[in-house]
Order: C-alpha cells, then structure tokens, then sequence
C-alpha cells in the first residue's frame, strides 16, 4: 500500500478513515500527504486494508487504497472493562511503557451503551543531540481518549455518537548526521548536529453522529462529522541561512535560524450510503460531501549569537486555504458461480481549491 504519506506540495492518495470518517485535509497546501495519524492502537477492534486504486466504496478519495481504524463497539448487554500496562527499554536509549484502560457500561440493556477509553504511552528515543547537549531526543508522548455512545431503540434503528482525541508530542527527529564524501557518521552511529529543537506536536479532535437504519431490501447509513488537527513542527536551519546571510548581507551577529511550521485544519464531512447484500448481487450507492478550511503558517526566526531571540521579522507567510468536495459513487458486484465475482463500480467527484498568500 504506497502513498500513506507521499511528502509535500501533493495531495494525500490514501484515505485514512477512523471509524467511518475520513481524516485530514485533502489538498498539499496543509501538509495533508504529509501528516498522516498514527492512531494509539489500544481499544480498536481492527485495521482494515483496503489497497487502490479504488474510490467507488468510501466517499473521500483513496485512489491509493485505504487504511481504516475501527474501535471496539459499545456493548448493550454487559457491562466489562480492561486495564492494560506495559514497560519496555529501547537499545541505546530511553524506557518505553504505556498504559491503557476501557469501560463499557449498559445504560438500558439492549438498547443503549457508552463505552470510555484513554491511554497513555511513551516511546523511549535513541537519537542523541550533540550541539545542544541532550539524549534521547526522538522521544515521544502519545495520549488520548475516546468516548462512544449507541442508542438502538430498535432493530432496525441504530445512533452512535463519537468523540475522539489524541495528542502526539516528539521532542526531536530520528536523523543523525553524515558525512557524504565518507558516507560515516560525522560523530557517533545515533547522534545529530541540530542548533535548534525540531519537536512535533500534533492535537486532533474528532465527533461524529452515525445513523443507521435496516430496510428490507437496503441498509442505509448516515454518518456526520467534525474535526480539528493541528500540527507544530519547527525545523532548523542554521545550516543554510546563516552562512547564506553571512556571505550576502555581511549579517555576522547570527548564532542560528529556524523556520516554525504550523497547519490547522477544520473539516466536516458528511458521508450517506446505500448497501445490499444478496445471493447473487451485492450493491452500493453512495453521496459525499466534505468542507474544509487550513492554515499554513511559516515564521523565520533568528537568535542572536547568546541564543536569545531577535527583535527582527526575518520573514512570516501564512497560506489560508479552503477545499469543497462533492462525489456520487456506486459498486455493483454479481456473484456469476462461486469461484467467479464480476465487479463494476462509477464515480462522479467535483472539487474546488482556494489558496491565498499573506506575508
């Protein structure tokens, strides 16, 4: 499955779905091939796969194929709950340990249910900082929680309410410095050069309504849903811009230079489907509909050469962006004899992509 993350200036070709909602932005100008989640995998029922190119059974595009995280369902009939520890070392680095923990709690037997979640790990880095003096940078924090509510007050109806959030926060990166005339390690195998900290922070936060009901021939479902992400991702580059400075500008009071990288995403998306399974013919239609607005901001800064920050707008660009989407899909699958399936779907998307420059 390639394309899960496919690096910058392109949009992502493969839908990240949790539950039955499509994560992040769809265009390049947030990052959004960029900045996959990496779900915390603790209470999640399973990861489905589905490989490209494909985009006739999910409303979002997922020309490369798909990956789904689906949690565990609450459970009407009884009442349960889960704890769950572990603790871990990471060869040359830190401790690893995580810690989970679930409850799922009927509120009317048969017909409705909540079930809560949160969890907490941390992975020990092993990537040490020599310029700045600090071991084990690439550490990093993930924590969230979740809470999901069904109401099924028939058998043919079905509410599932969800919320959904988690954190990711990395004190550095895994690179380690080379040499490329030698193709060495300029000091040791799992060290860095890096005049400036480069974390990661990512907060997203997801609530969806589902609805679902089962008609004789058909079963249709309704899923409705708003998400925030935000991601802070500083990067150094000393290397570049200073000596760059230095030699065109005569600019010589410049200990280091870094570039502060900040995207917010605000989507909602609205996804109705169509479904029937027969003997011999199995059928969907769908409509999808996602909106959403981001902001790249970009913010140069300097620091004097005692490491303080400087007075001087070295250069500040913020990339406001909007992305509209509608799609009408359909599968139609006929079960011909029982080694034979014969499989034909159609897809109609129209989108529309706005993008300004301020600075």
């Amino acid at each position: 499955l390639r394309g899960v993350t496919t690096g910058s200036n392109v949009s992502p070709t493969v839908g990240i779905y949790v539950d039955d909602v499509p994560y992040g932005s769809s265009t390049a100008f947030a990052g959004g091939s960029g900045l996959a989640l990496d779900v915390g995998l603790f209470d999640v029922q399973r990861i489905e796969i589905l490989r490209g190119p494909q985009g006739t059974l999910y409303g979002a595009s997922t020309m490369g194929g798909l990956l789904k995280y689906v949690p565990q369902r609450p459970d009407t009939n009884e009442f349960s709950g889960t704890v769950d520890a572990g603790l871990s070392s990471t060869e040359h680095g830190g401790m690893n340990y995580d810690v989970a923990s679930a409850v799922n709690v009927p509120l009317s037997e048969g017909k409705a249910a909540m079930r809560l979640s949160g969890f907490y790990s941390q992975d020990g880095g092993y990537v040490d900082n020599v310029q700045l003096g600090k071991d084990d940078i690439n550490q990093a924090d993930i924590y969230g929680g979740r809470g999901d509510f069904l109401f099924t007050p028939t058998d043919r109806l079905s509410v599932r309410i969800g919320l959904f959030a988690q954190d990711i926060k990395r004190d550095g990166t895994i690179e380690v410095d080379y040499d490329v005339s030698t193709c060495k390690p300029l000091a040791g195998d799992l060290e860095q050069f890096v005049a400036l900290s480069q974390r990661f922070d990512q907060e997203f936060r997801l609530a969806s309504a589902t609805i679902g009901y089962k008609f004789d021939f058909a079963e249709l479902t309704s899923i409705t849903s708003y998400q925030t992400a935000k991601v802070e991702n500083p990067i150094d580059a000393t290397d570049l811009y200073v000596p760059l400075l230095n030699i065109v500008a005569g600019i010589d009071f410049l200990s280091a230079m870094g570039i502060d990288y900040t995207y917010k995403t605000d989507k909602f998306v609205e996804e109705v489907r169509l479904a029937s399974t027969g003997e011999r013919l199995d059928w969907l239609v769908g409509a999808f509909y996602t909106s959403e607005d981001s902001k790249n901001t970009q913010i140069v800064k300097g620091y004097d050469l005692d490491g303080a920050l400087t007075p001087i707008n070295w250069g500040t660009v913020i990339l406001p962006s909007s992305y509209d989407e509608f799609a009408g899909f359909a599968t139609l699958n006929f079960h011909a004899t029982s080694k034979l399936d014969l499989q034909a779907g159609l897809r109609y998307s129209h989108n529309s992509q706005e993008q300004e420059q301020k600075g």
